[in-house]
C-alpha cells in the first residue's frame, strides 16, 4: 500500500490548479494561501490535515459550533500523516480511511508569538489537503461535552460545496476543492 507521503510526493497538480493556487485563507493570526504543488519538504512543516470525505458519491461534514466544516485537526506529537488522517476520521465523523487523495497544502504564516501547541511547527507551517474515500459513518469516538460538534451529514457534493462557500472558515477551501473534484469530474 502506497504512504500517504508517497502519494502526496508523486503527485502531480490538478487540472485547473492554477486557477485556486495563490488563493488566500485567513483565521486569526494565520494566513494561508493555496498551493496543489507539494514537495518532499513541505511534509516536515505540516501541522493540520484538512480532508473531504466521500461516502460513495456523497459528500460527509460536520457542524462544528454552528458551522460545516471539512473533518481534521492537528497531527499529534509523533504521528504520521497516516495516523493523523485516520484519528480525526474516527474522532470527527466516525469513519475509516479507504483511499487518500492529495489536494494541496495551505502554506501558512502566524503572527502569534507562540505555536499553538509546542510541538508544532512555527511561525511557518503547513496544512495538508486531501480528498478521501471513507467506509462506513458510526458514532464519532471525538466528541465531548464543549468540543462544539453538533451534527455530521451525509449530503450531495454540490450542497456540501455549498454548506463550506457559506462557512466564515472554509469558503476558500470550497472553491479549492470545487476545482479539484471538477478535475476529477466527481462534481458537474
Amino acid at each position: 500500500m502506497i504512504s500517504i507521503r508517497d502519494r502526496v510526493v508523486r503527485s502531480a497538480p490538478f487540472d485547473g490548479a492554477d486557477t485556486v493556487r495563490g488563493l488566500v485563507v485567513e483565521w486569526g493570526p494565520v494566513t494561508g494561501r493555496f498551493d496543489a504543488e507539494v514537495a518532499e519538504g513541505d511534509l516536515a512543516l505540516v501541522s493540520n490535515i484538512h480532508v473531504l470525505p466521500m461516502l460513495g458519491d456523497m459528500a460527509v461534514l460536520v457542524r462544528t459550533q454552528g458551522q460545516w466544516e471539512l473533518p481534521g485537526g492537528t497531527i499529534e506529537p509523533g504521528e504520521t500523516l497516516e495516523e493523523a488522517v485516520h484519528r480525526e476520521l474516527e474522532e470527527e465523523i466516525g469513519a475509516s480511511l479507504a483511499r487518500f487523495t492529495p489536494v494541496g497544502v495551505l502554506r501558512c504564516r502566524s503572527t502569534a508569538a507562540q505555536p499553538a501547541r509546542v510541538h508544532l511547527p512555527h511561525p511557518e507551517f503547513n496544512l495538508l489537503l486531501g480528498c478521501v474515500d471513507v467506509a462506513g459513518i458510526r458514532q464519532p469516538t471525538g466528541w465531548g461535552a464543549g468540543d462544539g460538534h453538533s451534527e455530521i451529514s451525509i449530503v450531495s457534493l454540490s450542497e456540501a460545496l455549498d454548506r463550506l462557500a457559506a462557512s466564515s472558515d472554509h469558503h476558500v477551501m470550497a472553491k479549492i476543492f470545487s476545482v479539484f473534484l471538477a478535475s476529477k469530474e466527481r462534481v458537474p
